[in-house]
């Protein structure tokens, strides 16, 4: 079956990371945009002298909650995803739906996916405190 389907498999394997792209392109805006919308309020905990590491630190914290919430979704979505296609490819009709293929998401692929999903919280996370602290002198 590998030589069969090979070259469909390849292509869906790269549909899949372009959908990656995409979705760390989403996160990577949310995230800059909550934290851009948030900067009256990071200039009150200024005033009120809390620390750069502090605000930083917290913006960070945000970011990552976010990140590693949604990739345990993509990573639920995954194994959900890929139970029903296997359902919906191999619809037997009958009492005993036997579905001939025990196929499972790859753990490295789904690790790798998380990694990105972290990896772009945290560089989209500071990015907002990393630009009002750059403006700002002192």
């Amino acid at each position: 079956m590998r030589d069969q389907y090979q070259d469909g498999l390849r292509l869906l394997l790269v549909a899949a990371g372009c959908v990656l792209l995409v979705a760390c392109g989403n996160l990577a805006n949310l995230v800059l945009a909550r934290g851009l919308k948030d900067r009256a309020q990071t200039s009150i905990r200024v005033a009120l002298g809390a620390s750069r590491h502090r605000l930083v630190r917290k913006a960070l914290v945000e970011s990552m909650m976010l990140a590693v919430i949604g990739g345990a979704i993509g990573v639920v979505v995954a194994y959900g995803g890929t139970r029903l296609i296997l359902h919906l490819a191999f619809q037997t009709g009958g009492p005993n739906n036997y579905v001939p293929i025990d196929a499972t998401p790859s753990w490295p692929v789904l690790l790798f996916t998380l990694a990105m999903s972290v990896l772009t919280g945290v560089i989209f996370g500071i990015a907002p405190a990393w630009i009002d602290f750059a403006c700002r002198p002192g």
